[in-house]
């Protein structure tokens, strides 16, 4: 199932469903990109829903033809975990946010996670431990257009705790690492995409720690 966020709403490509989903749908046609405009348009102009469900019989083609709507931007980032199981957040822009960036030509997505994380944090001699999966998020540009942004993110570890430094350039006001007690509290105060992100890592690392 592909999801895309705007702001604090929601948008879901399904399968058509005999059973009702639990949220407003929409019946596109995946052929149409013009179609998953107006729907999208629509849902984040009116209405209080903050999930939507485009249905279609191939919902992989109704997100590619959503897709044609936007300029196609990627970037990259990670969860950072040092040997306490402390994980590293960025405080930028009134949110509790994680370190990521544009990926530059060239480079690969694994590349600029650790580069990112790098410039953002201060922190140094990071190790890629696994993919995780991407988000996607809608936003406005200039004269009227749109940009889609994958970010493809990264479990990352820290090898030992470290100093943290702000960019501050990049309107980093802080670097903390929070323990998983913390995790509310940032979810309390993070955008919406972060918030399944940060849920299913630590549901993961939970189940993978109690395997050990």
């Amino acid at each position: 199932m592909y999801k895309v966020f705007y702001r604090n709403k929601e948008i879901r490509f399904l399968p058509k469903n005999d059973n009702n989903y639990p949220f407003p749908v929409k019946s596109i046609d995946p052929g149409k990109d013009d179609a998953t405009w107006d729907v999208f348009f629509r849902f984040i102009t009116a209405g209080d829903e903050s999930i939507l469900g485009m249905v279609s019989d191939d919902p992989g083609r109704a997100f590619r033809a959503f897709s044609m709507n936007f300029r196609f931007v990627e970037a990259a980032g990670g969860i950072v975990k040092n040997p306490m199981g402390e994980l590293l957040f960025i405080f930028r822009l009134g949110k509790w946010d994680l370190p990521k960036g544009k990926i530059d030509r060239g480079e690969t997505p694994e590349q600029t996670a650790i580069r990112e994380v790098e410039e953002e944090c201060g922190v140094s001699k990071l190790r890629i431990i696994r993919q995780l999966h991407p988000t996607f998020h809608v936003y406005p540009i200039t004269d009227g257009h749109w940009a889609l942004k994958k970010t493809h993110w990264f479990e990352m570890s820290a090898g030992q705790w470290q100093q943290t430094r702000p960019q501050s350039e990049e309107d980093i006001e802080k670097v903390e690492w929070k323990s998983p007690f913390e995790l509310k509290t940032i979810k309390e105060n993070t955008y919406q995409s972060l918030k399944e992100l940060i849920s299913s890592f630590s549901k993961s690392s939970k189940k993978n720690n109690s395997n050990t």
